[in-house]
């Protein structure tokens, strides 16, 4: 205001600002942000195949002929050059930053899966994290639709026990957590919130994912000391949570048991996860000179870690038992002689590129179909059936037997095929050799027994052989003999083969031997069964048969 108390405006109209205002430049290194220079200074980042501004910027003074100034290579804010985005995306770095939160205040939750189908039909299982312990809970579930029901119960008990609320659930943005009709219920009268993550970043849920990995990784792991069937998965899961509640935090300050409950767990009587238990049978199960224990194998914990989830090498089910003695000794696996190598160097009489005759149908290893031998080639030879189902070597040389020539021999059982194949040879050395390479596990005794005694025994495995090697070292070896005996009176009986001249230069197909218990509807093993199946999938459609 002047002395004549008139206001004196200093200023721009709205118009000329905005004509002479200048976007503000970029420094030349934000070429990392695909930012877009001047007319010369793009037209060099072109000419050099959209090098970097900053680099484009020291050209001038590498090389001669370009004239560019220190204002031309300054990126505009705001103005991407496009062939640089769409060539050079990628995801932003995550932060690092650290928050803290209270019991309860955050938990990570996603959904794991699918699994092969476990014992109770689970495929998938939800898991949860709360933030400020690193306390883990689990529930298996059958379809992904249980998620959202099974988040709730562990709210709920959480709540219960801790007497605070959750506040925050973070997730994948998964529609069976967040966008359910149920879940939109609970979370607006529970008054929590719902953190969901950029789609295809789980970066932004790492604890959660941190936490499905180290749990897989050491389930794989129970699962290969044992040999367990992967059936087993959902029991394990569960046991293995307890432990990992036990084990020390990220920081080794504490576990995160005891950052949830305020206390120190007590981890006195875990025992190694499927690992063969000798648990005690009712007084009332057993007659006075019965074994008092049954068989079995850990595979979870119960009440609190007082008592354990033994499942009984008998019927199969899961039972709960506190008295029983663990064998925690490291399982030895067995290595047969056929594995081992014999020789680094190849005797005279050998070949690389022969393949050796043999008709051993043993183990899936690729053996011939039951009954065919040529007609007229018997001599030296059991008809099929009338002994053990493909053993047709002969034992004393180890030859291949009469009408054999011309069959693969897929090697040792387990594996699909020799690196080697040795010719015909009656040197000592390769004579040697082949009875060491071809030595098979000696036979268990084919004891006189029934299903029921065969099961009720200490030492019986619940796990059906893979192979027929397995089947007959076992001790129930007549029990799968007598099975095997059966599937071949049944395919005689069907006339499943026709015995016919092998022509030339051609091979036959190889089969194996399929095991399997039969069992009631509570779980008891009725009777033995055995199948045998041919390997259709090494025929060839249009050049070993025509038609289907």
């Amino acid at each position: 205001m002047d002395t004549s108390e008139q206001y004196i405006l200093d200023g721009t109209t709205v118009e000329s600002a905005a004509l002479t205002a200048q976007p503000s430049p970029a420094p030349a290194g934000a070429a990392v942000a695909y930012g877009r220079a001047s007319d010369v200074g793009h037209l060099w980042h072109r000419r050099f195949g959209h090098l970097g501004l900053a680099n484009v910027a020291k050209v001038a003074k590498l090389t001669t002929g370009v004239t560019l100034k220190p204002g031309d290579v300054a990126t505009t804010e705001g103005v991407p050059c496009v062939p640089c985005v769409q060539a050079r995306l990628t995801h932003s770095p995550h932060d690092d930053t650290t928050t803290y939160t209270s019991k309860l205040e955050k938990l990570h939750v996603d959904v794991v899966g699918p699994l092969d189908p476990s014992d109770g039909g689970a495929v998938h299982f939800m898991a949860a994290l709360d933030d400020a312990t690193e306390m883990g809970f689990a529930t298996p579930i059958k379809t992904k639709a249980e998620a959202g029901p099974a988040l709730r119960v562990w709210v709920a008990n959480l709540e219960k026990q801790t007497k605070l609320k959750v506040k925050i659930i973070r997730c994948d943005g998964a529609g069976e957590l967040v966008n359910s009709a149920p879940m939109i219920a609970f979370s607006n009268e529970a008054g929590i919130k719902a953190e969901t993550m950029a789609p295809y970043n789980p970066q932004m849920n790492g604890k959660a994912e941190r936490l499905n990995r180290t749990i897989m990784e050491r389930l794989r792991a129970v699962l290969l000391e044992y040999k367990l069937p992967r059936s087993l998965w959902a029991e394990l899961l569960m046991a293995l949570f307890f432990v990992r509640n036990r084990s020390p935090n990220a920081d080794g300050q504490a576990t995160p048991y005891e950052r949830f409950y305020r206390a120190k767990p007590d981890v006195a009587r875990l025992r190694v996860l499927g690992s063969p238990a000798y648990a005690l049978k009712p007084s009332t199960t057993y007659n006075k000179l019965d074994a008092k224990t049954l068989l079995g194998t850990i595979v979870g914990y119960a009440a609190g870690g007082h008592a354990f989830r033994i499942k009984s090498a008998v019927t199969g089910k899961i039972l709960i038992r506190r008295d029983f003695v663990a064998d925690e000794t490291v399982p030895v696996t067995p290595v047969h002689p056929i594995a081992l190598p014999v020789s680094l160097f190849l005797p005279e009489g050998w070949s690389i590129d022969t393949p050796a005759s043999s008709t051993r149908g043993d183990d899936g290893g690729g053996g011939d179909v039951p009954g065919n031998e040529v007609p007229g080639a018997g001599m030296g030879r059991d008809v099929p059936g009338d002994d053990v189902p493909g053993a047709d070597t002969d034992d004393t040389t180890g030859a291949a037997a009469p009408g054999a020539a011309g069959l693969r021999d897929d090697g040792p059982p387990g594996h699909a095929y020799f690196l080697r194949h040795r010719v015909a040879s009656d040197t000592p050395i390769a004579s040697a050799l082949t009875a060491l390479a071809h030595v098979p596990p000696k036979p268990a005794p084919l004891h006189s027994m029934t299903v029921v005694d065969a099961v009720s025994h200490p030492e019986w495995c619940a796990t059906p052989p893979k192979t027929r090697t397995d089947a007959l070292t076992r001790r129930d070896a007549r029990l799968w003999q007598q099975a095997m005996d059966d599937e071949m009176a049944s395919l005689r009986d069907r006339n499943a083969w026709e015995l016919l001249a092998l022509p030339a230069g051609a091979t036959t197909t190889g089969g194996c031997w399929v095991f399997d218990f039969k069992r009631d509807a509570n779980g008891t093993v009725t009777r033995y069964k055995a199948r045998y199946v041919a390997h259709g999938y090494t025929q060839r459609a249009g050049v070993d048969y025509m038609d289907v």
